[in-house]
């Protein structure tokens, strides 16, 4: 059953005085108490009724008409937000120009967000995710470690990309994507894209889910830089042997083809943190 918001917590207090002052001047106590009793339970259903029926309800539906429009509405809601964010996806593709212009736009909303002490809740998908966007979130992880956490887990690649902005709120917004496939150099790119703001069912089993993937233990938590540079590492030799041993595979670091591409073998690339670039957080 769906908990009263303070809304309705007032309204109903307020009502339960009036029944009270009404009752009490209209009979004895034994009919008073046995009347304000049926009355209770009358306006509890009643609220709890309305309270569930509205978190079925959306206030809005929004899609933008291309990729301007989504990104300018997505980190305008994602500075308003309030308490908590949960957010999945791949990331961006930092090498592409035009991927990072798109980056920079929805982090300084997150980034804005974050300084007002919003938590921000990451499930990365990695298999389709271009290794150089680790270094952002490595920088979203050292500018902000007390609001900003980032898990992995192989075993939920295919959750998709939504984000969760305010759950179990009113004024809740879901957000989410239709991707491409992975393409040559570049990942995956969004195709489709909606936010439906209000239905606070929607926005709470997507958080649910998550928090649900967060609390697994085969989930890793990515703390500290090391954490993410290690994970980088291990990584690139990942994508490197599957590209040497399936030659279907689709390699999307532009960082290893450029490497592939000069090396007379694969077995002579090494790793070095120097092959990806730093990216900081935009101001």
């Amino acid at each position: 059953m769906a908990e009263l918001n303070q809304t309705d917590q007032t309204l109903l207090h307020s009502i339960m005085n009036g029944v009270i002052s009404f009752v009490d001047t209209i009979g004895g106590i034994g009919d008073t108490i046995n009347l304000i009793g049926w009355i209770t339970v009358l306006l509890v259903s009643t609220f709890f009724w309305r309270s569930d029926k509205l978190r079925h309800k959306y206030t809005k539906v929004f899609f933008p008409k291309d990729f301007n429009e989504f990104y300018s509405y997505f980190a305008r809601h994602v500075r308003k937000a309030k308490s908590v964010i949960y957010h999945t996806g791949d990331g961006f593709n930092m090498k592409n120009p035009t991927s990072r212009n798109n980056a920079d736009l929805l982090d300084k909303a997150f980034v804005e967000a974050m300084t007002k002490g919003v938590r921000v809740n990451r499930y990365q998908i990695v298999e389709s995710m271009t290794i150089n966007w680790l270094r952002r979130l490595s920088a979203y992880k050292n500018a902000f470690p007390d609001n900003f956490f980032v898990f992995i887990n192989g075993s939920h690649e295919g959750i998709g990309s939504f984000c969760v902005i305010d759950p179990d709120t009113r004024n809740t917004i879901y957000e989410q994507q239709i991707t491409t496939g992975k393409r040559l150099g570049r990942g995956t790119e969004p195709y489709d894209f909606a936010f439906i703001h209000g239905h606070q069912h929607k926005s709470d089993g997507a958080r649910d889910l998550v928090e649900e993937i967060m609390r697994e233990q085969s989930t890793v938590e990515l703390k500290t830089s090391d954490d993410f540079t290690n994970y980088e590492r291990d990584l690139f030799y990942q994508r490197l042997e599957e590209f040497k041993n399936n030659a279907n595979y689709v390699l999307i670091d532009q960082e290893i083809i450029e490497l592939t591409t000069r090396s007379t073998s694969i077995e002579e690339i090494q790793y070095s943190p120097d092959i990806f670039e730093d990216y900081p957080l935009p101001e």
